[in-house]
């Protein structure tokens, strides 16, 4: 009797266990998947877990990046001389409107204004320049030269527009004043040239013509970045020829730089002595 009961204790322990087993199973089935949903559902909801951020390089690219149709490609391989000196012209200075707060900057291919911390860029091909000059002379022996140069543009979606570069030298000042506009700018239709855009490397002078100048290589520098920057737009480098005159009757002092644009121009660089002013000569 005693090992019946023992048998039935037995047996009704082993149903225990197995309804507990079939109990739990599934439950700790249950808590596995939901931690399993609530680890994906942290990954889509937190971007730093799905967000790939490229490096700055790539970034840059990206940034860089301006679509150009091509038709605008081809005409853009095909530039010449004229083409390559104005865009050099635009690239190399600074333009600006509305006291400085819209700019316009050029590149290669495309041109970008900003006002109020919004930029629009728009893509370009040159197809055509024209250029007319216009001297206007006074009584008193004052003159204005402008010079005028009409640029037609092609943009992305094939239409064109143009674009005027105006350049006025006058007599009664020594600084040349420069103008680009058109009625396709956004910003502004009309930007003024306010500095250069990059410096120019003045290279090959000696302790001896630094002497006569008085040591004033940074000004000699700026005045030739500024220079070319309008007149010579695509050079880069001035190197010194070697040669300088020094006319203590006059106290100017001239020498002259080959520069590495397009046409390896030359150009005669003053420095009087009296004023201390660097200016253009005719070595």
């Amino acid at each position: 009797m005693v090992e019946i009961i023992k048998e039935k204790k037995a047996i009704a322990i082993a149903v225990i266990a197995i309804l507990l087993i079939a109990i739990l199973l599934p439950l700790a089935r249950c808590s596995s998947l939901s931690q399993v949903e609530n680890e994906e559902t942290a990954s889509e909801n937190d971007p730093t877990l799905s967000v790939v951020i490229p490096d700055d390089e790539e970034a840059v690219e990206v940034e860089q990046a301006i679509a150009i149709s091509e038709r605008q490609s081809e005409i853009i391989s095909a530039y010449g001389s004229d083409e390559v000196e104005l865009l050099g012209l635009l690239k190399a200075n600074v333009w600006t409107a509305n006291k400085d707060t819209n700019t316009i900057r050029f590149e290669e291919n495309a041109y970008t204004e900003s006002a109020n911390n919004n930029s629009t860029t728009t893509s370009f091909a040159i197809c055509g320049i024209e250029s007319n000059t216009e001297t206007l002379s006074g009584v008193n022996g004052e003159s204005e030269t402008t010079e005028d140069t009409t640029v037609t543009l092609m943009y992305e979606d094939g239409s064109y527009g143009l674009m005027h570069v105006k350049l006025i030298q006058s007599s009664s000042s020594p600084n040349p004043e420069l103008t680009v506009n058109s009625s396709d700018f956004s910003k502004s239709k009309s930007y003024i040239r306010t500095k250069a855009a990059n410096g120019l490397n003045v290279e090959g002078l000696n302790e001896e013509v630094k002497a006569l100048i008085k040591n004033k290589t940074t000004e000699l520098d700026e005045f030739l970045t500024e220079y070319c920057s309008i007149y010579y737009p695509t050079a880069s480098v001035a190197t010194w020829d070697q040669k300088v005159e020094a006319n203590y009757n006059s106290n100017i002092v001239e020498m002259s730089f080959t520069l590495n644009n397009l046409g390896t121009s030359r150009i005669a660089v003053t420095y009087d002595l009296t004023y201390g002013e660097f200016g253009v000569g005719g070595m």
